[in-house]
């Protein structure tokens, strides 16, 4: 059982602390650490940390930088470019800057088209009786 709350003048340091563990874990005493203060501050303290729930007190930056993100276009075409220009290889990039630099599709709005299913191209089953394994005889 845990024994108090967490001081407010220390809850971002050891929440960030509980955020990094599983995001480092080739740092095996972060761990330890989130481990030493689950046991002092509860479950519930350490799982706010975690899943980075309202108020949990973990550090912005910390957050922006152990997050995945992809690049942008604009990053991975200068990216390619630079390596291009390493190795001297000549590259025309007008289809990938075209292709890298397009603006995203929002998920949230849904597709910018819709296609009738009665337009695609089905191919009909063959009929089967409802009784599949009844032998027919004539």
């Amino acid at each position: 059982m845990y024994s108090r709350e967490c001081p407010a003048d220390l809850k971002e340091g050891i929440s960030s602390l509980i955020f990094a563990a599983p995001r480092c874990s080739d740092i095996p005493e972060l761990l330890a650490i989130r481990d030493i203060f689950e046991k002092k501050y509860g479950k519930d303290f350490v799982s706010a940390a975690t899943d980075l729930r309202p108020n949990s007190g973990v550090n912005r930056m910390l957050i922006e930088k152990l997050s995945v993100r992809t690049p942008s276009g604009q990053i991975k075409l200068k990216v390619m470019k630079e390596i291009a220009k390493e190795y001297q290889v000549e590259w025309d990039t007008t289809e990938s800057e075209m292709e890298l630099l397009k603006p995203s599709e929002e998920l949230i709005e849904g597709p910018q088209t819709f296609v009738s299913a009665t337009s695609l191209p089905i191919k009909p089953l063959p009929r089967q009786s409802a009784e599949p394994n009844k032998q027919t005889t004539r």
